[in-house]
């Protein structure tokens, strides 16, 4: 990658539907979550209040060394959580970390 550029990383498996309840800005304590992750902090809150801005939580997992958990078979991968449900998801150590 060139110094100029910035790269972020965001794992975004939401899926919504008319017949769905997780419509993110009905209510606030049912949002779902989002992980972010990025090296340059200026692109790293740009894209988290992009994220906000959709009525979804954005949850700062960490560097983009610390996106195992949300590649293809780690932990977060897929999953459809609330920011709590998140947070603990990622508090749990896998066999990769």
């Amino acid at each position: 990658m060139e110094p100029s550029e910035r790269a972020v990383f965001s794992c975004p498996p939401l899926i919504f539907s008319p017949e769905s309840d997780q419509y993110p800005m009905e209510r606030l304590d049912r949002r779902k979550a989002i992980a972010v992750a990025g090296n340059d902090e200026m692109s790293v809150q740009y894209v988290m209040a992009f994220v906000d801005s959709l009525g979804i939580d954005p949850f700062f997992i960490g560097t983009l060394n610390d996106t195992r958990i949300l590649e293809s078979g780690g932990a977060a991968f897929g999953t459809n959580l609330t920011y709590d449900q998140l947070s603990c998801l990622v508090a749990i150590p896998t066999p990769n970390q």
